[in-house]
């Protein structure tokens, strides 16, 4: 670049995607090191500087603070807590998921239940490809496991910090809980207590963040399956996984009008029940529900 810059005159823009991919699969220093004298070479390189008109580097989690800071100081960053003016052009807008809904004959509000659930300064933010196989297809299912995994969560939530099992068994009722993310320092070791894992789980999708609540919550039932599949296969969440395994079985029941069984359910797991609130469109003939909160001994 040095040699080009110097015969030609010709400045150079530079683009890396996702370059923090080594710091999220955590690689030995052996591999690690080299990388960061990369970054080192290219942008605190005085000689170099003035052969490159502009950086852009897309990441998913945000500039570490104890490595790579020092090599990327000089950049502006934008992510899942502070967006800035990316805002609208982080995934798709409210407009933009109900046009391809119009253009494909698909369900909006359907859509909207699945994919929406981001809030990113005044944008609600739908998962870009999730709505697209939506509308190609026609199934409204979860297409996040096609690109991440819930063992990513699960690593995180086994971690058992203090109050993390209460707050999740909060969100997963579909309720808000308070999170501090302003201690969060992505050194990939540091996790000291719930909103470190909290605040990790926004940067990577798993969770969504209230800037004027300072508050994190499951964004919609693509995500939320996600969860429903690390509560499964934890341990620390079997009675939880039991009581949400029987809630769907009494909604189910009841839309069946198995009176019965309803109400042994009931007498059953009275007071540990997910509140499940069933709506039924008479023209279209479809029942919609939403798991309201856990209550008493949860």
């Amino acid at each position: 670049m040095q040699k080009v810059y110097a015969e030609k005159g010709e400045t150079f823009i530079v683009i890396i995607d996702e370059y923090d991919v080594l710091i999220r699969e955590q690689v030995g220093d052996d591999e690690f090191k080299p990388y960061l004298g990369f970054f080192n070479s290219l942008f605190k390189n005085a000689e170099l500087k003035p052969a490159i008109t502009l950086a852009y580097l897309t990441e998913i989690l945000p500039i570490m603070k104890d490595m790579v800071q020092s090599k990327l100081n000089t950049f502006d960053e934008y992510n899942m807590l502070r967006i800035g003016s990316f805002a609208e052009y982080t995934g798709f807008t409210t407009g933009e998921a109900k046009s391809l809904c119009e253009r494909y004959g698909r369900d909006f509000e359907l859509c909207k239940s699945w994919y929406d659930g981001y809030e990113l300064e005044d944008f609600e933010i739908y998962n870009p490809q999730a709505v697209i196989k939506a509308c190609v297809t026609g199934k409204f299912i979860s297409y996040w496991s096609k690109t991440s995994s819930y063992k990513v969560v699960a690593e995180k939530i086994r971690m058992n910090l203090a109050g993390t099992k209460e707050d999740v068994i909060t969100m997963m009722g579909g309720e808000r809980v308070d999170v501090n993310v302003k201690k969060y320092d992505n050194t990939m070791t540091g996790f000291d207590s719930k909103d470190d894992v909290f605040t990790y789980l926004i940067h990577l999708g798993y969770l969504a963040y209230d800037e004027k609540e300072g508050q994190c919550y499951i964004p919609n039932r693509e995500i939320y399956n996600e969860w429903e599949k690390v509560v499964e296969s934890d341990e620390n969440y079997a009675e939880t996984d039991k009581i949400i395994k029987a809630s769907k079985q009494l909604l189910r029941d009841t839309i069946a009008k198995n009176e019965e069984t309803v109400a042994s359910s009931l007498d059953n797991w009275h007071g540990d029940v997910l509140f499940v609130g069933v709506n039924y469109d008479v023209e279209s003939k479809k029942h919609e529900c939403k798991i309201e909160k856990f209550v008493k001994s949860l």
